[in-house]
This record gives structure tokens, C-alpha cells and sequence, in this order.
């Protein structure tokens, strides 16, 4: 699985231990309700909250780091 926190300001990827467990649950999740591969990426962006590519192989998903905390209704309207 890929769970990635990007740094906006370096435009590093950066695993934060604490809660890459979360994320990879988030990840999980996602990709039960959406029924496809899913590669999701958690940012700090200030500007996009919400971002959704796709390619022949997955869903790419970004989200701001807040979708974390979100209550199970705003989890699965984001899906």
C-alpha cells in the first residue's frame, strides 16, 4: 500500500509514524467503498482539499490531512 504525507513547503514525501496507521486504514476503506485500486496521498496543501487523477492502473487520491478526523458521513461522501 502506498500511504504518503507530502510536505508542501520542501515538496518531500515524508512518512509520519503517528498516524500512517490512520492513513492506511483510510486507504483501506476507500478502496472497499470504491471498489478499485487506490493509491492515496495526504497532504498539507492549503489551497486544493481535495484532488482525484486517474490512469489505467488506480484511483489517485489526495487529501488534506483534516479527512483524517472526519466523522464517518464526510469519509464516505469523500469517497
Amino acid at each position: 500500500m502506498k500511504a504518503v504525507f507530502r510536505d508542501r513547503h520542501k515538496g518531500m514525501r515524508i512518512q509520519t509514524h503517528d498516524r500512517l496507521d490512520d492513513v492506511m486504514a483510510m486507504e483501506a476503506r476507500l478502496k472497499t467503498l470504491l471498489k478499485a485500486p487506490l493509491s492515496l496521498i495526504i497532504t498539507d496543501n492549503t489551497h486544493s482539499i481535495i484532488s482525484v487523477k486517474s490512469n489505467k492502473q488506480a484511483y489517485i487520491l489526495r487529501l488534506h490531512h483534516m479527512f483524517l478526523d472526519a466523522p464517518e458521513p464526510v469519509f464516505k461522501g469523500a469517497s
